[in-house]
């Protein structure tokens, strides 16, 4: 039986009421029409700008609807009631309209040669490359040494062999990247979770698709679970250049993102968020999404979101030629020094890669355990 204490003190049609939401609503749809007819001029950085800059106003309406419900305790009703699904039903008609424009895909054979090439390297890094780096995992033992001689956190050799990795993806994707608020993440002092926001979208979802959507629960859960703060990070001019259903791209699929279009980014990584302990979990959610619509209404370059230079491009082919070289060179030497240990050995080539088997999945579980 319900306490008075827990007794909803507003219906959903209060809540309405409390947030103006007709006339507030109204504004914003008597902004959109010459908005839109704004924004088929200048870049293509500035023109989804000012489509973001209206879409935090639409979309700040509906998290103080939600925010209002929780104070008033009937947040369970945020779906089922029929005012707020009403409500709900006009935002998403204001947010379909305010949807980013993009680069026109190219039909070039010449250019999905590129795409197909770079989806191969790709894979190739990701199944062989980083399979082989738990051969380095030893390497963590000169931490306690290193540290001794002055060798600060970030420079440390596994740190070093991470930059790497993260630098090959994005030479397979051809990605250039700029990088705005790095030292939100130098100067931490305890593990976090990174949660991500790729333009239009609230967070990945787990089916891996990038519509436009609501704000994922997700971090939050693995936040409690970790219990460490939350970084939050907003991914711009990624959108423009491989939305859904561009080729190579599958809805399904995050990887694929990556090898679509070569393209300029921006990663502009926020303050820490450190929940508030005396809000609940959605409540928490609701005040990091109002952080996220102000940042993500802030200007960017003019060339982000536009395919990288030529001069970029001719580099990147260098550096494919340069990781399918090291592999065909590493991978030969590799067979020729197999076939002279087995042969000095007196061992099979099967016993050989049963005992390479194994080894690699010792190396995994210290991985596992130790990173």
């Amino acid at each position: 039986m319900t306490s008075p204490a827990d007794a909803p003190t507003a219906t959903p049609a209060q809540v309405l009421q409390e947030v103006r939401f007709v006339e507030r609503l109204a504004d914003v749809e008597s902004r959109l029409s010459p908005m839109l007819a704004l924004a088929t001029e200048g870049s293509l950085a500035k023109r989804n700008q000012t489509r973001r800059k209206l879409y935090h106003d639409s979309e700040l309406i509906r998290v103080e609807l939600e925010e209002r419900m929780n104070e008033h305790g009937i947040e369970n009703q945020w779906l089922t009631s029929p005012e707020m699904q009403e409500a709900n039903k006009k935002l998403d008609a204001v947010r379909r309209q305010l949807k980013l424009d993009v680069m026109p895909a190219s039909h070039s054979q010449l250019e999905k040669l590129y795409m197909l090439v770079r989806l191969v390297t790709m894979a190739l890094l990701l199944v062989g490359w980083f399979s082989a780096f738990t051969v380095l995992i030893p390497l963590k033992l000169l931490n306690p040494v290193l540290r001794q001689l002055g060798v600060k956190k970030n420079y440390l050799p596994m740190d070093l062999i991470s930059w790497g990795t993260a630098s090959l993806v994005c030479i397979a994707a051809c990605t250039e990247m700029q990088i705005e608020g790095s030292d939100h993440l130098r100067n931490l002092q305890d593990s976090v979770v990174c949660m991500f926001r790729c333009e239009s979208c609230g967070g990945f979802c787990l089916d891996g698709s990038r519509r436009l959507q609501e704000f994922k629960k997700g971090p939050f859960y693995l936040r409690e679970d970790t219990k460490k703060n939350v970084v939050p990070a907003i991914v711009f001019g990624a959108y423009e250049l491989w939305p859904p259903g561009r080729l190579l791209i599958s809805d399904a699929g995050v990887m694929h993102f990556l090898i679509a279009s070569y393209l300029q980014t921006l990663v502009r990584y926020l303050p820490q968020y450190e929940s508030n302990p005396k809000l609940n979990r959605n409540q928490n959610r609701l005040a990091l999404r109002r952080i996220y619509l102000k940042a993500f209404t802030e200007d960017v370059p003019d060339h982000i979101g536009t395919p990288v230079s030529s001069n970029f491009v001719l580099k990147n082919v260098f550096y494919l030629y340069v990781i399918w070289a090291i592999t065909y060179k590493v991978t030969w030497s590799s067979l020729v020094l197999v076939n002279s240990f087995c042969y000095f050995v007196d061992i099979s080539y099967g016993t050989f890669m049963l005992l390479s088997l194994l080894t690699t999945l010792a190396g995994e579980v210290l991985m596992y355990v130790t990173c």
